[in-house]
């Protein structure tokens, strides 16, 4: 899957109030927001809005790329699951 943003060599964001946001596109279909916050991120899927996305801390983030290997076997035999 080609995802792309607009985000573009930015050396460094001040996150002012509300954080940063940054929209993931597939082509011309909008798969979401993220938004960067000083004490989170949070994904915010199709239309959903800010506020009421999945919200991960970033010591979560750091488990969870630390555990990647195991997270993105986890992902696949959930997308192989729903494939059926």
């Amino acid at each position: 899957m080609a995802v792309s943003s607009k985000l573009t060599r930015v050396p460094e964001i001040a996150l002012g109030y509300r954080g940063a946001e940054i929209k993931v596109h597939d082509g011309a279909k909008q798969l979401g927001d993220l938004y960067v916050k000083k004490s989170e991120v949070e994904w915010c899927e199709g239309g959903t809005q800010e506020g009421n996305g999945v919200k991960i801390s970033y010591a979560d983030l750091n488990w969870i790329a630390f555990y990647k290997d195991e997270v993105m076997a986890t992902v696949k035999a959930a997308r192989k699951r729903d494939k059926r």
